[in-house]
């Protein structure tokens, strides 16, 4: 009888280390795999910035590919999968599949805090200030003083404003990657008295809508691909984002955030107790 205890006391010790070691194994692979998605980025930064985003995406693909071959084990194989994984939604992304991934009609928009200057001072605002409580539209754009931005999209909210306002828009915010300072310059040259101009400096807000590109092509850094929304209380009730969304690319369309547009939305959308 003793001895049947043991054994069965050593069967179960065996049981639970092999479970051990399992959740261990797994632990290790998925390091590996976040090693791989981490090489990835890596890779591409050496990239020259003039190649073609498309061929900048698959370099981590074909390279996460091979590299089973060359490191063997667990850690290849890991590695391997994570830069074939990360440089493979590069790569989908590219060709414009998956616009404004990370916003969508019924995401709550990122709580963030943007920093403004007014009055010779830095005042920071949160997105709780800007959007609970409210009906607002919010349109981004890659940059203050830009042609397109400065011809038509900004003026063109301006001029239509009050439009917005008697189909029971609050208010409307123009979000870029610029800071405080530039925001304000741009606001005086263009005349804007009516839409508030929102500096996301760090790009916390854009990034959590899934909107960043970068546009080192042009030598702009990181800035916002071009889009709009119509946000209720803090809730994205409409997104409008231009095609094509990706790093680098070669064109700035502007169709879908255009205000005409975007006011077509609300109009045929007005809600219950606006006064209209």
């Amino acid at each position: 009888m003793a001895r049947r205890k043991r054994a069965t006391k050593r069967r179960t010790t065996r049981r639970r280390m092999s479970g051990v070691g399992a959740m261990g194994s797994q632990v290790t692979n998925a390091v590996y795999t976040i090693a791989g998605a981490v090489a990835a980025g890596a890779v591409t930064k050496f990239l020259p910035s003039t190649m073609n985003d498309k061929l900048k995406a698959a370099v981590p693909v074909v390279v996460g590919i091979m590299l089973p071959k060359y490191l063997k084990g667990n850690i290849g194989a890991g590695v391997g999968a994570g830069m074939v994984a990360a440089g493979g939604l590069k790569l989908v992304q590219s060709f414009g599949i998956l616009n404004g991934i990370g916003a969508y009609s019924g995401y709550q928009v990122p709580q963030v805090q943007f920093t403004f200057r007014e009055s010779s001072e830095f005042v920071t605002r949160t997105s709780a200030d800007l959007f609970d409580g409210k009906r607002v539209v919010i349109f981004s754009l890659p940059g203050a003083f830009t042609p397109t931005c400065s011809a038509y999209q900004l003026p063109g909210f301006e001029e239509k404003y009050e439009d917005f306002i008697g189909l029971g828009i609050d208010d409307i915010y123009c979000v870029s990657v610029n800071d405080g300072f530039v925001m304000n310059a741009w606001a005086q040259d263009q005349n804007i008295e009516k839409v508030k101009l929102i500096p996301d400096g760090n790009a916390y807000f854009t990034r959590s809508m899934g909107m960043l590109v970068n546009k080192s092509n042009l030598g702009f850094g990181d800035r916002s691909w071009r889009y709009a929304a119509v946000v209720d209380n803090g809730v994205i009730e409409k997104l409008f984002v231009e095609v094509g969304q990706r790093d680098n690319a070669d064109s700035d369309p502007y169709e879908a955030t255009t205000p005409e547009n975007v006011l077509d939305y609300v109009s045929a959308n007005v809600k219950v107790g606006a006064t209209v």
